[in-house]
């Protein structure tokens, strides 16, 4: 580089950059219309404010798409509870069956005696009674 060079400082590159900012329209719109084609400075224009409201509606149906993925979450959170209280009653019900299932057991097993004793009872009052 030469000696005579001037070091820019990153506050210049800003006020070098805010102005170009400050000044780009208006001598966009001076080289449209000075070349005759002032119409594509009115599209570029256009068409910026149409993908301005384009982003706007892609925010928006972004904002309802979280809305509703909030609603589906609590609605499976909901099914889960209510499956959880599910699991609750059939396993209360399988207790009480089991429980109903060991009385009717002992029940069963009572009058399998009852019965074993009456028939060997009968028998034994009819050996006695053939042999007398």
């Amino acid at each position: 580089m030469s000696g005579n060079s001037m070091a820019i400082g990153e506050r210049d590159l800003e006020k070098i950059g805010d102005y170009v900012e400050s000044r780009l329209p208006q001598w966009l719109e001076k080289i449209s219309h000075e070349s005759g084609q002032r119409w594509l400075f009115a599209a570029d224009r256009a068409l910026f404010e149409r993908v301005v409201r384009i982003e706007e509606q892609l925010v928006s149906i972004e904002r309802r798409m979280d809305e509703r993925f909030e609603q589906v979450d609590k609605r499976f959170e909901q099914v889960d509870k209510r499956f959880e209280e599910m699991n609750k009653r059939f396993e209360e019900m399988r207790k009480d069956m089991n429980s109903r299932f060991e009385d009717m057991n002992k029940r069963f097993t009572s009058t399998q005696w009852l019965i074993g004793i009456m028939v060997t009872l009968f028998m034994a009052l009819n050996t006695a009674i053939q042999l007398l």
